[in-house]
């Protein structure tokens, strides 16, 4: 006899329906209206039913695990595939692909530790000349990412070295990375690393981090055996998104004529770096370190502080050294010497920009020349404002805020930095709530030029100090 739904088994006429326990379900095992047997039968089937359905969801799991093993130990992953090849364009400069040389995964070779804990990891090298009117990297696509690291090679070469270590799980991801040499035009040198733009996964919810990858790049600049003279660099650039930056104790081994460091969602760390000029832009990521410029430096972030020491030099040739700083939602904290490189060691002209908002402002100039002048111009919003200019300062200022009211904190008993015994002025008036203007000088006064100082906030206190 073959079992039947309960619910189609004939019932006795006058009969009561099949006994449902309190949810509703029929109970084949403790209906009280059916026969023995039959509940006997109808049990043992649920068990072999539920025997089956779990010995099959083992088999599934082990299968799946012994697959994924499978795939790991040969390099490759199901389920995932690239929505894009590498864009042409970006290779159309190759002149010369990377020649990989495979490594075990626990050297330790020019990497940090954001390397570590990947199952392959392959190096290369590139070699620039330093005489070249450009040095570059650059990097494009989805899996390119990870660190650069800009230093000193003692050596007597005019080589600059290019070694890259590429760490990563699958071959599958190392088959669609390509990095090579890149000759644009003479004298432009540069090494770049490409990958699909956009990865899609085939499986619907697939985890694509599972195809992570990680790159360290050192570019090394020949300073010599003996370190006598620094190495002059004409203009380095940097267009990475993704890898963090960082430069080491530079400053009195490499002088950059320019450089330009950009990248994303990374921090840009100095060291000590000299450049004429410079440029560093991130989003999302610190920019912190010691810099020195003669011309000027540009840096610019979001969303992350700006923590830095600067060495501002000029020769007072009627144009100014500039350092520029932008922000936003983060702190601005910057320490400035200003230093004339006249023979005199007086004198120079010098602009300071500092900008956030939402969060504080502090910048400081320790030491400034004789008769400079300075443009100082901060700017925040809903966080304190802070500034302490050299006694040498002299000009005007203005500073803004709002429920507050500004604080000037002159220092008049400094003694004259020329030896003249003539005597600090410092004269303080409010404008209006909130608003203070005021000016700074020696007297009596000499003929020389004066600068300007304009400091804003809103809703925090505003302090400068004299």
């Amino acid at each position: 006899m073959v079992d039947q739904p309960l619910e189609r088994i004939p019932q006795p006429a006058g009969s009561p329906p099949p006994y449902k326990d309190e949810s509703g379900a029929i109970n084949a095992e403790t209906d009280p209206l059916l026969p023995p047997g039959h509940q006997r039968r109808h049990g043992a089937h649920r068990r072999r039913r539920l025997c089956f359905t779990f010995s099959a969801i083992v088999l599934l799991v082990l299968g799946a695990h012994v697959l994924m093993r499978h795939h790991h130990r040969h390099g490759r992953l199901p389920g995932i595939k690239y929505a894009t090849e590498i864009d042409p364009r970006w290779t159309r400069d190759c002149v010369q692909y990377a020649d990989w040389v495979q490594e075990a995964s626990d050297s330790t070779s020019d990497r940090t530790s954001s390397s570590d804990h990947f199952a392959h990891v392959a190096t290369t090298s590139f070699e620039l000349p330093l005489s070249s009117d450009l040095l570059y990297l650059i990097s494009r696509g989805a899996l390119s990412h990870g660190d650069v690291h800009i230093d000193t090679a003692q050596a007597d070469s005019d080589m600059v070295a290019v070694n890259i270590s590429m760490s990563y799980d699958y071959e599958t991801v190392f088959e669609q990375t390509k990095v090579c040499l890149l000759q644009p035009a003479e004298g432009r040198n540069g090494v770049g690393i490409f990958s699909p733009e956009n990865l899609h996964c085939a499986t619907p919810n697939w985890n694509c981090t599972h195809y992570r990858t990680n790159f360290e790049v050192w570019l090394r600049i020949p300073t010599g055996l003996k370190n006598e003279i620094p190495a002059f660099v004409k203009s380095l650039e940097t267009d990475m998104s993704l890898f963090s930056h960082r430069i080491y104790y530079l400053q009195d081994t490499v002088f950059f004529d320019s450089i330009s460091l950009k990248t994303s969602n990374s921090h840009i760390v100095s060291g000590s770096l000299a450049a004429r000029q410079a440029v560093l832009r991130t989003s999302n990521g610190r920019i912190s370190g010691v810099f020195n410029t003669s011309s000027s430096l540009h840096l610019g972030t979001s969303n992350a502080p700006i923590d830095v020491d600067v060495r501002m030099l000029n020769a007072d040739n009627g144009k100014a050294t500039e350092l520029n700083m932008r922000t936003s939602n983060s702190r601005v904290d910057a320490v400035t010497e200003l230093i004339s490189t006249t023979s005199s060691g007086t004198n120079g002209i010098f602009k300071i920009d500092a900008r956030t908002s939402n969060s504080p402002l502090d910048v400081s100039t320790k030491s400034a020349p004789v008769d400079h002048v300075l443009y100082f111009t901060a700017r925040t919003s809903n966080a304190p404002a802070s500034a302490s200019l050299h006694s040498t300062w002299e000009g005007a200022f203005r500073i803004q805020t709002s429920q507050h009211t500004p604080t000037v904190d002159p220092d008049t008993e400094v003694p004259d930095p020329k030896g003249k015994e003539r005597r600090r002025d410092v004269v303080v008036r409010s404008v209006r709530k909130g608003v203070v203007e005021g000016s700074a000088a020696w007297t009596p006064k000499e003929e020389h030029r004066l600068g300007e100082v304009k400091i804003r906030t809103s809703n925090a206190p505003l302090k400068l100090r004299l």
